[in-house]
Order: structure tokens, then sequence, then C-alpha cells
């Protein structure tokens, strides 16, 4: 997929999915553009999730322009929330968006919504075991985060949840969000 990048002299924006070849960089481009006040980010966490990418564990979605790297989103499918779903769906597999890092100068200019949309996407053409589609995507994030808000939302990913969530969130509200799209 190729696009005209918003708001910037750039030429163009190319979207892909991930293969194991890129795990190296998406690591490094997570790890020091991902954190902030509101994102948990534990360093081994994030270098194991990403490692799944070469047994398909985790799926990824990259933007780069002039062949650099600007934005990733990485998912995996499994049993997510299930204390969200109806009785007869609690054993079935969704879809879960883990992280969503945009560069620090790409911020503000679309490449998150874009990279939402192609996860969903593909999220909604895997058939899990059964040739069942997947119906559900979860996501989350600190209740604080208007950047990550503004994103689910205009992929129409609804808000369903917050609770406090000290464990994890040590600022601002110290609060998790859930969100959620049925496909």
């Amino acid at each position: 997929m190729s696009i005209s990048l918003q708001n910037t002299n750039e030429n163009e924006l190319k979207i892909t999915s991930a293969c194991s070849d890129d795990i190296k960089n998406i690591t490094h481009f997570i790890l020091k553009y991902g954190p902030n006040m509101w994102n948990y980010l534990p360093e081994e966490s994030v270098r194991n999730h990403v490692s799944k990418i070469s047994t398909k564990e985790t799926h990824a979605v990259i933007a780069k322009t002039n062949n650099i790297l600007i934005g990733v989103i990485t998912f995996e499918i499994g049993i997510f929330y299930p204390q969200y779903q109806k009785e007869h769906e609690k054993t079935k597999e969704h879809g879960y968006i883990s992280e969503a890092v945009v560069h620090s100068e790409y911020r503000g200019k679309g490449i998150g919504p874009i990279l939402l949309r192609q996860a969903i996407s593909i999220l909604k053409s895997i058939q899990i075991p059964m040739h069942m589609p997947i119906h559900t995507i979860y996501a989350m994030r600190h209740v604080d985060n208007i950047p990550s808000y503004k994103m689910m939302t205009k992929c129409d990913m609804e808000l369903i949840d917050d609770f406090d969530d000290f464990e994890v969130r040590t600022s601002g509200s110290r609060k998790t969000a859930i969100h959620q799209i049925t496909l």
C-alpha cells in the first residue's frame, strides 16, 4: 500500500506487513519512540513480543517514508478480555492491538489511524481454527493518553471500560481504558 503522507513534504508513505527481517528495527523503534508517561513498555516484554513476529504469534504493520521506519503497530490473536464477551464467546480467539508507536517527528499526521485500520483489516481477513473469522479486536491505553484515544476512535474502536491499574500505570489518573471493535 502506498499513499500520500498528510501535512508533510514527504512524497510517499509505504505501509507493509512486517517480517522476520524487521524485528531488530521494530524493537529498536518501539523502545526509542514509544516510552512516555502513558506507555507501559518493559524492555524485556517488548523484545519478547516483537521477536514472535518470526513465529507469526505477533504480527506488525509498519509505515516507512524514504525507506525509514516512521510507525509501527503490533497485534496478536488469542483470548483477550473474556470478561467483556458473551458467555458462548469467552473461549473464542480475538484480535489484540499491542503496541502503536509513531516517530516523534511524524505524530499528528494521520499515520497512527492508517496503521490501525490496516491492522484491523488484516485481523478481519485471518481465519482462526474451525475457519471462523475474528469478530472482536481489543486495545488498551492509559486513560490520559489522548492521542491513543483519538486514534482508536477514528478507527471506530469504542471505549468499553476503564479501571484503576496501579501496577501498570505510574502517572496521571493511573487508569487503563479498554477499547473494542466488533467486526
